[in-house]
């Protein structure tokens, strides 16, 4: 059986490439002293259920997607493209349907490799003996205001073993610039070094030791050599690690908490500006 491909595990790269450039206009109103932003979001769902032909074995692959139909006045077009690319594969992009996408990524079970049968069913029986694999894409809305948009795509899939896997992608978009915060463009160049130490101690003081500690409480120091995936959510920086980048699947996915005047002397004047730093 071919090993499950996770999309967003392969297309950051290609989305990192993509400078931020200039979206004016928030559309926001005021109404007797009230400040109005108005945000239209659909809610994208579809799953679909399987069964092989070898050893009788179900699938139920799905979708969800908090699909962003407006937000403000800004051009969101390339904050559509991040969520699909991140969600489904940077080759889907181009499509520009999501509702076309998410029906095909649902009834695409070429994963399981092109001699594998699949037939359609309505619904997966109960029982132990149907424990189903599954291959689930989620696509959340974190925290929205007139300044930046933060998402978690994930996804999590199982085809047998000893557990299922699962990696996030958490990402925050500057809706003024039109680009997705990144570590190259959130912190000024050359303090890669800093910003990882203060990452690092940041990550002990959330586990309860000290930096010297980090490996006794389980992290792979030695693989920690990135400050992982940087977003902001509720005006915190946050470093994410998916498990087993910095260490073992039992500890889950990490998410290191930053406060920005930690950072401040390494960030750049636009991420100050979204903090109000």
């Amino acid at each position: 059986m071919k090993k499950i491909y996770l999309p967003l595990v392969g297309c950051v790269a290609a989305l990192m490439a993509v400078s931020c450039g200039s979206n004016n206009g928030s559309g926001a109103s005021s109404t007797d002293g009230v400040r109005n932003f108005e945000v239209n979001m659909t809610v994208k769902s579809a799953e679909k259920f399987f069964r092989t032909d070898v050893d009788t074995v179900y699938i139920d692959i799905s979708a969800s997607v908090q699909w962003p139909e407006r937000i403000g006045d800004f051009d969101i077009s390339s904050l559509q493209d991040t969520i699909v690319s991140y969600s489904f594969g940077h080759d889907k992009v181009a499509d520009r349907n999501i509702d076309k996408i998410i029906t095909g990524y649902t009834t695409d079970t070429s994963f399981l490799g092109e001699d594998a049968k699949c037939t359609a069913i309505d619904s997966i029986p109960g029982g132990d003996d149907a424990a189903p694999y599954f291959y689930d894409v989620t696509a959340t809305l974190v925290e929205v205001n007139e300044q930046m948009v933060t998402y978690q795509i994930s996804a999590f899939a199982y085809t047998g073993g000893a557990h299922p896997y699962g990696a996030s992608h958490p990402f925050t978009y500057d809706l003024s610039r039109g680009c997705v915060l990144t570590a190259d463009n959130m912190f000024r160049a050359g303090s890669e070094k800093e910003v990882l130490a203060i990452v690092k101690n940041c990550l002990a003081r959330q586990l309860g030791v000290n930096q010297s500690q980090l490996e006794n409480a389980g992290v792979f120091v030695s693989q920690f050599t990135s400050p992982g995936q940087p977003y902001i959510n509720n005006d915190v920086i946050v470093f994410h690690f998916n498990p087993y980048d910095i260490a073992p699947y039992s500890m889950g996915n990490i998410d290191v908490a930053v406060y920005p005047y930690e950072l401040n002397e390494y960030l750049t004047p636009e991420v100050k500006a979204l903090l109000n730093e």
